[in-house]
Parts: structure tokens; sequence; C-alpha cells
């Protein structure tokens, strides 16, 4: 979903629809398109054997990306080792997500 840059986008073109969904299209068509062939792929390959190595390599990646985040949102916060320390600690021992 689109943040509040697009909606400030849309506000200015507010007087011109064509513009405004021109611009919408534009922003929100691509990924929604990859995503649906995507969810299509995925459906249709469903039985194939290398299905769940990709699925638990998916998994893996998504962990690290929200660990890489929550260390780096937590470093530009500035609390030093002990937010950072904090911040590992939450991730690995609950179910709190640092975004």
């Amino acid at each position: 979903m689109p943040g509040p840059n697009f909606v400030f986008v849309l506000s200015l073109e507010g007087e011109r629809p064509l513009r405004a969904i021109a611009a919408t299209l534009g922003i929100a068509g691509p990924p929604r398109t990859a995503t649906f062939f995507a969810f299509r792929l995925w459906h249709r390959l469903r039985d194939a054997p290398g299905r769940l190595i990709v699925s638990r390599g998916i998994v893996a990646l998504t962990i690290g990306f929200v660990i890489a985040s929550g260390c780096i949102l937590s470093r530009a916060a500035g609390n030093g080792w002990r937010g950072l320390a904090l911040t590992a600690a939450l991730i690995l021992a609950t179910r709190f997500n640092p975004l």
C-alpha cells in the first residue's frame, strides 16, 4: 500500500482526475501485477518438490530483514550498545516486531 507521499501527490492532482488515475496506476499497478502473477505461479507449483525449500529460504530472509531493520533503527535512535542489546533481546525472545 502506498504511503503518505503517494497521498500527497494525489492531493496535488485532485482537480485533475485523469492525472490522479494515471499516478495511481503508475505507482500501484506494477507491484500489484507482479504480486498477482507470483501468487498464481506459487499456487500452480504447490506440489513441486522445491517449493518447501524456497519457502524456508524466504522465511529466513524475512527474519534477517526484520532483525537488520530493528538494529538499524536502534542505532539511529542513538541509544548505544544498550539499546541495540535490548532490541536484539526483544526480537529474539518475544514476538515483538521492532518496526
